[in-house]
This record gives C-alpha cells, structure tokens and sequence, in this order.
C-alpha cells in the first residue's frame, strides 16, 4: 500500500560529431555524462539503496518498467520487440504539422517561446516558430535591412512587426525613413492613421502622427489628431504637442493657454525646454509671447500657472531679455511652483541676479533655495559656491569662508571648491594659506587632466598670482611656463 515511485528517464543521444570520453581520477568526462545518462544512473542507485535501506522499506520494489521506463520500452519498440501482439514501426516527419498546429488562430497577440532543446532536437521547431510569428526580431531585421538599403524587405518585416500590435517609437521613425527614402512622405500620414487600428497603445501612434504632421505644415490638422488624444486617453504628452501647434500658429494666447493646461497635467519644465529653443529662430513671436505673459500676470490672471510663467522666462533667456527674464521668474516664484520648479527657478533667478552685480540679493535668493527640504547635495554645493562669489564680491569675507567650507564639508578636496577658498584667503592677505590651498587643488587635478584639463589652466594661472603677489618671480614664472607646455591652451 502506499504511492508508487516512477523514476523515468531517457538514453537516446543524437549522432553528431563530440569529444570523445575520458576519465580523469573519479570525474568522468563525456557527452551525457552530466546530463540524462547521469540522473539515470543515480535512479539506479536511487533503486538499489532503496531495497536495503530500512529507513526506506516503503519502497517496496523499482524494477526494469520502474526504472526508465518510456525509454526501455521505446527501445523495444523500435526494435519491434512487443511484449505482447505484433506491430510495425516507421519515421513520420511530423514537425510541419506540429508547427502549424501551433499557430493556428493566431490572433497578433504576443508571443514568448520559451523552450527546452534538451539535446537539438527541438532547434528546428524554434527556429520555424520564429520565422512564422511576428515579434521584435522582426523590427531588428527591418533595421538592419534598412541600413542595407534593401527597402523593399524592410518594409516587409517591419509590417511583420506591426502584426503583433506593437508600435514603438522607434519601430515609428523607421518607418518614417522608410517612406522619406523610398518617395512616399505624402502617403505617410494615411499608413499611420492606419497602424492606429490594432494598435496596442493607440496614442503612441496619434502622438508620431500629430508631429508628423506639424512638421508637414498641416498644424490644424495635428490640433486635431492631439485634441482627439487627450479626449480618448488623457495622454499628458498630447498637451505638449498643442503646445507646439499654438507656436507653429503664432496664437501668443493659445500658447499661453495650452502652457496652462499642461501645467494641471503634470508636465515638467524639463519637457518644455526643446520648445523654449525653437523660439530662438522665431524672435519677434517671442517678444509677443513674452509680453502677454506679463501683461496676464500683472492683471493676476487666475488661470496663470507658474510653469507658464517659467516658461516665458526661460524664452526671454533664450533671446538675450534679461529684465523680462527676471521679472519672469519673480513671478514664478510669487505664483508658488511645486519644489523641483522653486528650485529650477531659484538657481535661475540668482543666477541672473549674480551675473548682474545684485550681489546682495543673489545671496539672499540662493540662501533661500539651501531651506528648501530634501535639497541634493549636488545642488546645495553649487549654491553654497555662488553665495561664496557674491559674499566675496561684497567683501564679506567671512561669509564668504564660512559657505565655500560647508561646501567642502559635502565634497571634500573638490578642486574648484579649494580654487574658490584660495581666492577668499587670497582678498583676506592670507597668501601662503591660498598657496597651500592652491597648490592642493593643483595636484588633485594633475591627475584628472584629460577630463579637467581647463580648471587645471585656471589653478596654475591662480597660483601664479599668488606667487606674484608675493615676489615669488620665479616661481610664478615656472607655473606659466607649465601653462604655455600644456596642450589645452589656445594658440
């Protein structure tokens, strides 16, 4: 009584050229030996412990049809050693039929071909499947194709690729390509509303369509194709894109608004910056654009969104306006942005401020942007750096020291933090103690050269300044002849 024990393995082994066995002390070397072969030998061992064990006497038997059954009987089969009756046996090529019953009804969904070859033999199976069933090894032999200039098979396998639902963007722009190259762009748009049928991610292929025809000059018709997203799926992306049919049209209004309701669907200034850099080539709509948004923020616009603002700061960057850049990014931060806007803005902010000599006011600014909580220490040591230079510009030394040394705290032997205190202990007549520092950040850059070559220049020029402003001539004669040696100064 009891469960029964089948140990089943199997013997065969596929006639192609391998190594020959060898035993090598107590290891055995061969094809097999740690494979089937082997497990079948630890069943038979397996079977032997188990009839002398006591610990195992629930194992009443393992005889030869226990043991490796399916394959001693295939053996006897195929020699047509029946136990009882008679038979015949014969070779049917069965993988044709077998493959294709796999695929039948496909439907275009994925597919994931996981597979256990065992020993080869189902290599030809896999590589049949492959060919038969659309997936992303179709978009990699459309690339290369592509690049082969063999267009024709190209598009062949990348419609092979579309089968599966999919429509990556890069799957998009080949496609695109494909078309430039082969005399079509004019029937691009009708093959993309095309792909939108079965798309798994429809939006994917209206956001590729709304672009493409932007950059066509159709810019009412992309108003559309993003109007008809954002009503279906939300995309937030779709946003963008009336951002920039607003722009292609010249409507300041429109891109303000658009800018609005961006604003209210999470988009980022990160993602706005390729527009703010198309403005510069369209100068006197940015003036306009810039304008309104001054005009909307100074009549408290309750729609105003701080990002909107930004926005127009970051235009008026773009084109040299520094006043309405400024009085910009006030406004942003009177319209109290989300803290990576704040932070983005106050950087900005008190970076013009420093740049124009209100000194003052840019330590105030950056000394504002350190309270804000979670501040990286990559940006806490960058602002920490600049209200050094504006408490150093103002005299005030101390000030100065006391934030270039909070910054050496989080970076520690940073050689532009060390150029940095060099240069206060220097204003304050401390020369040896700069020279000290400056001959640290030296050395610490003598092994960065090839990335930091250029600050490297800047400390031995610094340095010899200090040695200058201490008689040393010649010293300071030595660190410009190693400047004029070095292969990144200008001619």
């Amino acid at each position: 009584p009891g469960p029964r024990i089948v140990l089943n393995g199997h013997l065969d082994t596929v006639p192609v050229p391998h190594a020959p066995p060898r035993i090598e002390g107590d290891v055995v070397h061969g094809r097999g030996a740690a494979d089937m072969k082997g497990a079948v030998a630890c069943m038979a061992e397996a079977a032997r412990v188990a009839q002398t064990e006591p610990r195992l006497r629930c194992i009443r038997r393992v005889g030869r049809r226990g043991l490796a059954s399916a394959v001693i009987e295939g053996a006897m089969a195929a020699a047509g050693d029946w136990l009882a009756g008679e038979g015949r046996v014969r070779d049917v090529d069965i993988m044709p039929a077998y493959v294709e019953r796999l695929v039948r009804d496909f439907d275009g969904a994925a597919w994931r071909i996981g597979w256990d070859a065992g020993n080869g033999a189902a290599g030809p199976v896999v590589e049949k499947l492959v060919q038969l069933l659309p997936g992303e090894h179709h978009l990699l032999l459309a690339r290369a194709l592509y690049q082969q200039d063999k267009l024709a098979e190209c598009e062949k396998n990348l419609d092979r690729y579309f089968e599966t639902g999919k429509r990556s963007r890069e799957s998009l722009a080949l496609l695109r390509d494909l078309y430039e190259n082969s005399s079509r762009s004019d029937a691009l748009a009708d093959r993309l509303k095309q792909l939108t049928e079965g798309a798994s991610r429809k939006s994917e292929v209206q956001l590729f369509l709304g672009q493409l025809l932007l950059d066509q000059g159709r810019a009412k018709d992309a108003g559309d194709v993003f109007r008809e997203v954002l009503q279906n799926s939300g995309e937030a992306e779709a946003n963008v894109g009336l951002i920039r049919v607003a722009m292609a049209e010249r409507d300041p209004a429109a891109v303000l608004s658009s800018l609005n309701k961006a604003s209210a669907a999470r988009i980022t200034y990160r993602e706005l910056v390729p527009l703010v850099q198309s403005l510069e080539t369209a100068e006197e709509f940015g003036k306009t654009l810039i304008a309104e948004c001054l005009k909307a923020f100074d009549a408290g616009d309750a729609e105003l969104q701080p990002l909107t603002t930004w926005f127009c700061a970051a235009t008026a960057a773009e084109l040299e306006m520094m006043e309405q850049q400024g009085a910009l990014l006030k406004a942003t931060l009177e319209l109290e942005p989300d803290q990576e806007l704040m932070l983005e803005t106050l950087d900005k902010y008190a970076g013009g401020l420093l740049v124009a000599g209100e000194y003052q006011q840019a330590a105030r600014i950056f000394e504002q942007m350190l309270a804000q909580p979670g501040l990286p220490d990559g940006v806490r040591v960058n602002a920490l750096f600049r209200i050094a230079i504006a408490y150093g510009a103002l005299k005030d030394l101390k000030a100065a020291r006391a934030a270039i040394n909070q910054a050496l705290q989080l970076l520690p032997n940073e050689p532009q933090l060390l150029m940095r205190l060099a240069a206060i202990e220097a204003m304050d007549g401390k020369l040896e103690v700069a020279e000290g520092i400056l001959l640290g950040a030296v050395a610490a850059l003598e092994g960065r050269r090839e990335e930091r070559g250029e600050l490297l220049i800047d400390a031995r020029l610094q340095l010899a300044g200090v040695y200058s402003r201490r008689g040393q001539w010649e010293n300071a004669a030595e660190q410009y002849d190693v400047v004029l040696q070095m292969e990144e100064v200008p001619k």
